[in-house]
């Protein structure tokens, strides 16, 4: 919905506007707004008092057109635009100030142009007016317009160009509005002066007319009719009857919530849904038909602010399809006539005696009016429109007649509530007090009833107990309180739903139902807040004609079914903002429902309240649209947001808010919307009027997110889901989770292989460890084995000479034994694994041999191999080389000195084991396997094995890893 004001142009969604003004670019050209049209693009035409503006909503970009300071051709005639129409074939139509009225073809980029100023120069009566200029046109058909003109109306044949001048009328002003009603063929011009002119085609006569100005309290009763033209004036909102013979005009009530609004008002604008809205020097008035049930009659000059409802009960007669009103104060009746619309105030009775606290009007089984005051009863005579006074036993004395029954006997039972209970029996024509004695001493009566079709009466009271009473056999009960039904005995009401069950209305309890066929200590059900009312404080209730029952309420309207269950508030829904719907508890507050109307009827604020309870027409379908994005405190624009598809957030912005909104501009009370996130929500949020929805830390993902709105349940619209996408991270990605697993394969199936080779190289150690084991210590033992053998022969021979030299060898064979054992132990040590331990080791075994061949051992090192670990592949290879090499040198060089050099570089080792003995040449066949097992253990650490040596020069090893 657009809206043009004097300070710029607003768009409204339903609940919020967006303020469009000038600005340094992309904006419109003046913030002065006389006319706005929409095109067939979806584009915004907006006439302002600088310049023709083009709005296009889809792509927020504003365009101006200006007249051309050199020609008119192709440029609009003026700067200021009056006026502007866009027809089916998509030509605007421009009425610009003073110039000529125009058209403009912008599929085609087209001007065409009607010579008003050479009319107006040419024409006798509108020559001689200074300013002359079209400020409101209205199409007659394809090729005709109306034009209101300063100085008349004017009649434009668009075919011809020709102008014919109707009538000046009586004014030279500005005209706030022109309507043509083709159906009577009239045409109506308001004008700034508060003046209204018509002129009828049919009978070729312009004339003025005046309005009847809406009176407060009203002097009339209007029902609002389909079909009224409404117009803009000065003085208020002018509305035309249907047929176009009542004009009456409506202004602001200041006492009353819910009417026009101050000042004068300046446009009427009817929508494709039928909502009028009228534009006022002080905002907006909606009036929506379809959803406005309510109507107010105003019969006192009192406020709605009042903080004591003086009104009393009302009631609609079908006879003589009136209202009847009730006042407490002042007391009177408001009689009001449905078909003609005449009010009748009415204070006293038929002999001009005055009414005292008017309270109720009821209705005998004989189809008679009775009306119900605070010391008398009155008899309703429809032919003469008169009151008539019906004697009673208390002769005038205040006694506050509540309610009234007609039995089925023909006999009048009176509750008063000052006084006591009688009723007036029309067989002997008398009044008659109750046998009962204890009837007479019911005090505070509030409401009387029959039961259906069982001579027994309800009877109900505030203060004390409530009662039943048979007819025929004169027995009476009364309710004893017990848990749960204290409430009975604060009664404002008793009234029957539209199968003739009573149900009754408390003060304090909600209301009960009453069931005749049950024992009366169980006959009551309560219904109260507990189950869903809004208040426990019912004043009165009532029944349509079906299963609805109707609560007044001290907030207001309510409606509950005859199941008990509560339906809905009518608060909400209501225009109007009463203030107090009770008085005091000794004054009832009836409301009635009229059948034929299907009308509810309230006595409230100083005059009768109709709502109207037909059957409502179903909401049509509306759009939901977004209206704004906020990603991460940053809003979209609005090529992001209609570009659904490319939206793309990314994952460090996965904080979104929605703002969106139901474009239903009526009533929207009874509409709930909802909306759901798919992929976040499992069902639908209320979103409790705040039109946005936030969610925080999304996961990556697709969205789509919906909106839809219900009334009393029902879907009547719903948003197609608006699709988005937040972009995970790259650690998000699939690829990346596909990397990951091929790297944990890749470390699962490196540490599982680290774990077989480690232990196939336990296994490779192990079967080391049994061949060395088998090897060394088995080749010893089997010699050992075999010296003992010999050594014990010769001694059995008694040659222990040879024996002993046998047992010498077990002894060095053993000694072998224990020391090969002993590096092997070592080896496999992880304590071992330092260079430190083995050259330890190395000294060990070196020092004590070197002293007994008087030999200097040198062992040499540096800092990094000192502190280098060894593996236990390496720590073995290394040490029995070692080892081997320098047993070789003691026995074998006769060396002086042995050189042992160990050091490291980075990663590679060298070991170099040198002697100054006699050296021997290299292809000399040996005896021993010590070469042989130096380079086979060389090669099972991967290393580089090499010897030098040659006779006089000594041995050099060397060991590189």
């Amino acid at each position: 919905m657009w809206v043009g004001t004097r300070n710029g142009l607003n768009r409204y969604d339903g609940h919020s506007f967006k303020v469009f003004r000038p600005a340094a670019s992309n904006s419109i050209s003046n913030e002065i707004i006389n006319d706005i049209a929409e095109d067939s693009r979806g584009r915004i035409w907006v006439a302002t008092m600088e310049g023709l503006n083009i709005y296009d909503p889809a792509a927020n970009n504003w365009t101006c057109m200006m007249p051309d300071p050199d020609t008119l051709v192709q440029a609009i005639p003026n700067f200021i635009v009056w006026d502007i129409m866009i027809d089916k074939s998509d030509r605007v139509w421009i009425a610009s100030d003073v110039h000529a009225f125009c058209s403009y073809d912008f599929n085609r980029d087209k001007f065409t142009y009607y010579d008003w100023p050479g009319f107006a120069r040419g024409n006798p009566t509108i020559k001689q007016y200074k300013y002359k200029s079209i400020q409101k046109f209205s199409a007659k058909s394809d090729n005709e317009f109306w034009l209101g003109t300063t100085t008349g109306l004017v009649l434009l044949n668009t075919d011809t160009k020709q102008f014919s001048f109707i009538a000046s009328g009586g004014y030279y002003a500005r005209v706030i509005e022109i309507v043509y009603d083709p159906e009577n063929k009239k045409v109506f011009i308001s004008t700034e002066t508060g003046k209204l002119f018509t002129y009828d085609e049919t009978e070729n006569k312009y004339s003025e007319i005046f309005a009847d100005e809406a009176q407060y309290p009203s002097t009339s009763f209007f029902q609002p009719e389909e079909n009224e033209i409404w117009m803009p004036s000065e003085k208020g909102l002018i509305k035309i009857s249907n047929d176009r013979k009542k004009i009456r005009i409506e202004q602001n009530i200041p006492q009353l919530t819910g009417t026009l609004l101050s000042g004068g008002t300046m446009s009427v604008y009817t929508d494709d849904d039928h909502i009028r809205w009228v534009a006022t020097k002080n905002g907006i008035s909606v009036f929506d038909p379809s959803a406005r049930h309510s109507s107010f009659l105003p019969l006192l000059p009192v406020s709605d602010k009042e903080s004591i409802n003086n009104m009393g009960g009302v009631f609609y007669d079908d006879s003589s399809q009136c209202y009847f009103v009730c006042s407490l104060n002042p007391a009177a009746v408001f009689i009001i006539n449905s078909i003609s619309g005449q009010i009748d105030k009415i204070m006293t009775d038929e002999n001009d005696n005055p009414f005292q606290l008017c309270i109720n009007v009821e209705k005998d089984r004989h189809n008679n009016l009775w009306l119900l005051t605070d010391n008398h009863v009155y008899n309703y005579n429809r032919n003469t429109r008169k009151f008539l006074l019906f004697s009673t036993p208390n002769n005038g004395t205040k006694m506050t007649f509540r309610d009234m029954l007609h039995d089925e006997e023909g006999n009048y039972w009176f509750a008063p509530y000052n006084g006591r209970l009688f009723y007036y029996n029309t067989v002997q024509k008398k009044f008659i007090v109750p046998k009962d004695s204890s009837l007479k001493r019911i005090k505070n009566i509030t409401g009387i009833k029959t039961v259906a079709n069982n001579g027994e009466i309800l009877i109900g009271s505030f203060g004390e107990n409530i009662y039943k009473y048979n007819l025929v056999t004169g027995k009476k009960e009364f309710y004893h309180d017990k848990k749960g039904t204290e409430a009975l005995s604060l009664i404002n009401d008793i009234n029957r739903d539209a199968s003739g069950t009573l149900w009754v209305a408390t003060s304090s309890g909600g209301v009960f139902r009453y069931d005749a066929d049950m024992p009366f200590e169980k006959a009551f059900t309560g219904f109260d807040m507990k189950a869903g009312f809004t208040n426990n404080n019912i004043l009165s209730l009532c029944s349509d004609d079906d299963t609805t029952l109707w609560l007044l309420s001290g907030n207001g309207l309510s409606a509950m079914n005859t199941r008990g269950q509560f339906l809905f508030d009518l608060k909400d829904e209501l225009p109007f903002n009463f203030t107090s719907y009770t008085s005091d508890n000794i004054y009832p507050h009836d409301i009635f429902f009229s059948s034929i109307n299907k009308e509810l009827l309230v006595g409230v604020g100083g005059g009768l309240l109709i709502h109207s309870v037909k059957q409502k027409d179903s909401l049509v379908s509306f759009p939901i649209v977004i209206t704004n994005i906020r990603s991460s405190g940053k809003s979209l624009t609005d090529l992001q947001i209609n570009e659904a598809s490319a939206l793309r957030i990314p994952y460090k912005s996965n904080s979104i808010i929605f703002e969106f909104a139901g474009l239903y501009y009526g009533n929207d009370a009874g509409l709930v919307f909802e909306y759901k996130l798919q992929g976040s929500d499992k069902d639908w949020v209320n979103a409790n009027k705040k039109f946005e929805a936030g969610y925080q830390n999304l996961p990556p993902g697709k969205y789509s997110f919906y909106v839809r709105a219900r009334e009393r349940g029902n879907v009547v619209s719903e948003m197609q889901g608006y699709s988005f996408r937040i972009i995970p991270s790259f650690w998000q990605t699939w690829w990346f989770y596909f990397l990951i697993a091929i790297v944990l394969a890749t470390a699962i199936y490196t540490f599982f292989r680290y774990r077989l080779n480690q232990k196939i190289k336990i296994l490779e150690m192990r079967n080391r460890i049994s061949q060395d084991l088998h090897d060394d210590i088995g080749a010893s033992m089997s010699g050992i084995n075999l010296l003992s053998q010999i050594a014990a022969d010769k001694l059995q021979h008694n040659k222990p000479g040879e024996a002993s030299e046998y047992l010498l060898k077990v002894k060095n064979y053993s000694q072998d034994v224990i020391e090969k054992l002993s590096d092997i132990v070592w080896v496999f040590n992880p304590q071992n694994d330092s260079i430190e331990k083995l050259m330890q080791r190395l000294k060990a075994f070196s020092i004590s041999v070197a002293l007994s061949k008087n030999i200097k051992v040198h062992f040499v090192t540096d800092k990094a191999s000192e502190t280098a670990n060894l593996s236990i592949q390496q720590r073995k290879a290394i040490y029995l080389i070692s080892k081997e090499a320098i047993n070789n040198a003691f026995k074998s060089s006769a060396c002086s000195n042995l050189y042992y050099h160990l050091t490291a570089n980075g990663s590679k080792w060298q070991l170099r084991i040198q002697d100054d003995g006699k050296g021997f040449t290299l292809t000399e066949k040996t005896d021993g396997n010590g070469l042989r097992n130096m380079q086979a253990r060389a090669d099972e650490i991967g290393a580089k094995f090499n010897i030098q040596s040659q006779p006089g020069t000594g041995t050099i090893i060397l060991l590189e890893l």
